[in-house]
């Protein structure tokens, strides 16, 4: 936890990072210190025990830019204040079976929770326990002026790389207008699932480390509110930002359940692509591979469902072998699984009908076979998220488009034409034919000089498809020249006869 002052100098500005937390002297026996990563290259990030079979952390500290880190690479410690204290009475080290997250999380900052399935139970009693969840819908009664603690083992003004004994700052809520307003302002919109905690003219703040541990309440015990999420990277952090982990609690409850079921299945990959590894109760050597012998959609659809998606598509496990293909396929697991059959399982993989191979395989598999997919929760998704224009001498406009087929990001460069088009009352004009795409962005952009400005709006069509596959947006209605509904009506007229096989 840190505090930061800044001085203003004739020389650039001096940030001083001022530790302001205090040592957490009470049986915080809820909370976990998480060292997550290969050795040598280790992040730490808090956590706060759900239940005696897991913990919960956030998902960008076990799935950092939407691939999961190996459960052999996730180091626990509960029951200790001081996590280096290997003589601490109370101290374990639980391992982990399976980490869990939710398809809203893609690798940034919404569902940004991850659930931690550990292999064996904890021991509840003086020095570890589970902490209880606030009610679903709590911050809509909050009382203004309540003081909430946050705990971690983050950096201070002494350790940029974190401290042993276990350190707390207490505050209030935020101004959640206010902080909703400010991160907007910085290209940053909170989502339905976050809260703040924390201000401008509080010296108290959330730091890196800290993620994934708990902001509470003390009512007569402690109530779990959320998880350190996000802020800034440098101080002053202004607004901590939490993920609301009450909102969660059924989805969690669910995932907990089904991890005790066997058999169940995992993507070796990302978060929502990858080879399939199957977890059979009697594996005592891991998952292993599935065969694509004999798949088909039905069984890929079980499995996604399975994953909490709505459907998917079959992938080459190439893809997945690297660089070295000869080397990637060693290292994947074993065949052990093939001719699965998921017709009568009601979409659920754990009533699948397979068999064992090699023992009852009706021919050999081979490197390339391992069954890979992609999952998503819909097979189409094609649509202007934002527009943003500049009017005036030399006016410029920006949409961000989002193209995925069955998840996977679309090569909307290659694969899709960006048009910029002003509606009048009695014709439609193209501005720009061919927008330039920046990928970074997700953003189609187009300059322009001297234009008599109406309506504006972008087009996207997808080439070769004789423009069967297209979407629009209209710039806001503030800027607009006509009224929206007759805009919209101009341009589907004008849509009809686009053809994005036109344009190069």
């Amino acid at each position: 936890m840190t505090q930061v002052l800044l001085v203003l100098l004739l020389a650039p500005a001096l940030i001083e990072a001022l530790y302001n937390g205090e040592e957490a002297t009470d049986n915080y026996k809820f909370m976990a210190h998480l060292k997550i990563g290969e050795e040598g290259n280790e992040i730490q990030c808090g956590g706060v025990i759900y239940s005696s079979k897991s913990i919960l952390t956030t998902a960008r500290c076990v799935a950092p830019k939407g691939q999961k880190v190996k459960v052999s690479e996730v180091d626990i410690v509960v029951g200790a204040a001081d996590w280096t204290d290997e003589a601490a009475e109370h101290r374990a080290t639980p391992t982990v079976k399976k980490i869990i997250t939710f398809p809203a999380y893609k690798g940034g900052y919404e569902a940004d929770i991850a659930l931690l399935v550990l292999t064996e139970e904890l021991v509840f009693g003086d020095g570890v326990g589970k902490i209880e969840v606030a009610t679903s819908g709590w911050i809509a009664s909050w009382v203004e002026g309540t003081q909430v603690t946050v705990n971690g083992w983050g950096g201070t003004q002494e350790s940029d790389e974190g401290v042993e004994k276990l350190q707390k700052i207490e505050y209030e809520l935020s101004d959640q207008k206010e902080c909703g307003e400010y991160w907007s302002q910085r290209g940053m919109p909170l989502g339905d699932s976050m809260f703040c905690a924390g201000s401008p003219t509080e010296e108290k703040h959330a730091w890196n480390g800290d993620e994934g541990g708990p902001i509470f309440y003390i009512d007569s015990t402690p109530k779990l509110l959320g998880l350190v999420s996000w802020g800034k990277d440098r101080s002053p952090r202004d607004y901590d930002v939490m993920t609301d982990v009450s909102g969660y609690t059924d989805l969690l409850d669910s995932a907990l359940s089904d991890a005790e079921q066997y058999p169940w299945v995992e993507l070796h990959g990302g978060l929502n692509h990858g080879v399939v590894l199957i977890h059979q109760e009697a594996d005592k050597d891991g998952p292993t591979t599935i065969c694509t012998d004999e798949v088909t959609q039905v069984e890929i659809d079980a499995i996604c469902k399975t994953l909490g998606f709505n459907t998917g598509s079959i992938q080459s496990a190439r893809e997945y072998a690297g660089k070295y293909p000869t080397r990637g396929y060693s290292s994947m697991p074993k065949f052990g699984v093939t001719r699965l059959d998921c017709k009568n399982s009601a979409n659920v993989f754990k009533d699948c009908v397979y068999a064992s191979y090699p023992a009852e395989a009706k021919a050999p598999c081979f490197d390339g076979q391992q069954l890979a997919v992609q999952c998503s929760n819909e097979a189409w998704n094609f649509e202007f998220t934002h527009m943003q224009t500049k009017t005036g001498a030399r006016g410029r406009a920006m949409c961000r488009l989002a193209a995925h087929h069955y998840g996977a990001q679309v090569d909307v460069k290659s694969e899709i034409v960006g048009t910029l088009v002003n509606i009048f009352s009695d014709k439609v004009e193209k501005v720009e034919e061919n927008m330039k795409w920046r990928k970074k962005q997700d953003t189609f952009l187009a300059r322009y000089q001297d234009l008599e400005h109406s309506c504006l709006a972008c087009v996207a069509a997808v080439r070769g498809t004789e423009g069967m596959f297209k979407t629009y947006i209209l710039e806001d209605e503030s800027v607009c020249k006509m009224e929206r509904p007759d805009a919209q009506t101009k341009l589907e007229e004008w849509l009809k006869t686009f053809d994005p096989d036109s344009v190069y």
